[in-house]
């Protein structure tokens, strides 16, 4: 084998290296995304607090305080996981078809910035129950009303979050599926899986009271599919062998 020959098997040998590697990566990010979700839904979520609190107690306890920053710190934790999961399958697929890989990774970053912003909610209702309490009478109107828009609100954002989930994972999954870099009945699910997430945004916006087993049908699905893609990639990495020919890119 000549030199150049021996260059050229290298670089590629270190491409392909490079590429599992984020692969592995982004396995790892979509299991820890899932479980802070889960720890979030389970234990501290905001959503559930602001359901179940009744404002219009006239003390916001210290513990609900503390719940709320501690629901808050792991969302935003999350949403950081989120942006370091688009970077990565970005890297993974952008040897396959780049500009499609830029535009799911402009989507899925959309969604952690987004989503990132929204935390500032949780804050923002801490802050005006407090002043509520300090206030006096003055501070049923900020238990009564702005809470529970505040609460609102949040609730939107997190539908428009949903939005841009639905487009970036399914993007990604296409990739997946026309590159044959898993298994096509896994890229299959995931992409049903994110249309059925975009679906369910529109649904929330347009009609915010719907049947609550429509979300519980669809998260639980989601998250399965996230769960055994993870996995997967973890496990198995990505099939190279149907990449397309290109330039070879120095590892970032």
């Amino acid at each position: 084998m000549h030199l150049g020959e021996e260059s050229s098997l290298s670089k590629v040998n270190l491409k392909n290296g490079l590429i599992q590697r984020y692969a592995r990566l982004s396995g790892f990010l979509y299991l820890a995304i899932i479980l802070i979700a889960i720890l979030n839904t389970s234990l501290i979520d905001t959503g559930i607090f602001y359901e179940s609190h009744t404002f219009g107690s006239s003390v916001l306890p210290l513990e609900d305080a503390f719940i709320l920053r501690i629901g808050a710190a792991v969302e935003l934790f999350m949403y950081a996981a989120v942006l370091g999961l688009s970077w990565a399958l970005y890297i993974v697929l952008r040897e396959m078809d780049e500009r499609l890989a830029l535009l799911g990774f402009i989507f899925r970053a959309a969604e952690a910035i987004l989503g990132g912003i929204s935390t500032i909610l949780p804050f923002l209702l801490i802050s005006f129950l407090e002043q509520g309490v300090s206030k006096g009478a003055g501070g049923s109107f900020i238990y009564d009303v702005v809470a529970p828009s505040l609460s609102g609100v949040r609730g939107i954002s997190l539908d428009i979050v949903l939005f841009f989930v639905g487009i970036g994972g399914s993007i990604f999954l296409y990739i997946f599926y026309k590159y044959r870099c898993v298994p096509r009945l896994l890229s299959i699910w995931g992409v049903i899986t994110y249309l059925s997430m975009m679906t369910l945004s529109f649904i929330s916006l347009i009609y915010p009271v719907h049947p609550t087993w429509i979300e519980s049908a669809l998260y639980g699905s989601g998250a399965l599919f996230e769960c055994v893609f993870g996995l997967w990639l973890m496990a198995k990495g990505v099939d190279l062998s149907n990449m397309p020919m290109s330039p070879y890119k120095q590892p970032l």
